[in-house]
Parts: C-alpha cells; structure tokens; sequence
C-alpha cells in the first residue's frame, strides 16, 4: 500500500552543479510521492560580481551593467542634486537588478518545465528578496512544506566558510524535514 510521505517540497535554487542536483532529488520524490514542488530563488542587493555580469551580457544579451566609471560622476549639475556618482551606481544597480530578475526568472521556469515534464503536476515558483537561509525558511514555512530540498554548496563558497553556508542554516532552523544533496 502507497503512502504519501511528502506532499509540498521547497527546493533552494542558485544554479549551482549542487542545486541542480536537488533538483532532480526533488523531482524524483515529488513525483513518488505525488508532492507539490516549490522553487525557490532568493535576489541579493547590490552590484553584481564580474561573473554574474558576464553570463547577463552573453547568454541574455544585457548591456550598460559595469559599475560606473569616474567619468560617469560628472555632467550638468543642475540635473540631479545628488552626487554623480550616487546617480550613476543607482542607475548601474537598476539595471543589474533588472538583468538578474529576468535571469533568475528565465532559469526557475527552465527548471519548473523540466520538473512538470519529469511528471511532477504542480511546480510554483517564488522569487523572493533577501538572504537565501532566510528566504527558503520563509517560504518553506508560509507554504506549510513537510521537506526542504538544496545543495550543500552554492555559488558563494568562500563567503559560506566564513558565515556558514545557506544549507547549514536552513538545516538547523527548519521546522521540517531537509535534504542536502553533495
């Protein structure tokens, strides 16, 4: 007799190696259990890193997302009170933050048809501001999930060894169960 273990799963999200591996962790036991899938991104502030900028301008053709140069904080100083360097790193941002929500969004709904086609019936997906532990353990809670899937490692190595990693906190401060995938 089939019982149903698992009926929602959140399933952390950063394009890491590690987190497509969750995915397919995740797809294969919503699909068992016949559980609803929720994918999970969360957005960070601030400019992007040259990496970030690269894949922007080469796999979705964004343009004008350089941090602003000592050129850009002169010209009419009658425009904008602010200095012109604050209206350069804000128009910089604005467009960083376009680019990586349109990113962000193009790869989740890559990765809801390919959980749909696998044969999972129900894949939503949240994009959400803030720190990654934080954005997952909200989500996870406001949809009542009963299983958190991620990668133990993701994009930000370096910055996990130094704070602790985003699969470390969620692990310890979920409400349920986790699985980390390596």
């Amino acid at each position: 007799m089939f019982t149903r273990v698992f009926t929602r799963i959140v399933v952390g999200l950063d394009g890491s190696d590690h987190a497509r591996k969750a995915l397919a962790i995740a797809v294969g036991v919503a699909k068992n259990d016949k559980a609803d899938l929720v994918l999970v991104r969360a957005l960070s502030a601030g400019l992007m890193s040259k990496a970030e900028r690269k894949l922007a301008a080469a796999e979705f053709g964004f343009k004008d997302l350089e941090p602003p140069l000592p050129s850009a904080m002169f010209g009419d100083p009658n425009a904008d009170p602010r200095p012109k360097s604050a209206i350069a790193r804000d128009e910089t941002e604005n467009a960083q933050f376009r680019a990586r929500t349109e990113m962000v969004e193009t790869f989740l709904e890559a990765a809801r048809q390919e959980a749909l086609e696998a044969g999972v019936a129900n894949v939503e997906i949240r994009v959400e501001f803030g720190d990654p532990a934080k954005v997952i353990l909200a989500v996870a809670e406001r949809d009542k999930a009963d299983l958190i899937v991620l990668g133990s490692r993701g994009l930000s190595n370096i910055e996990g060894l130094v704070y602790g990693s985003t699969s470390h906190k969620v692990s310890h401060l979920a409400k349920c169960s986790c699985v980390t995938v390596t």
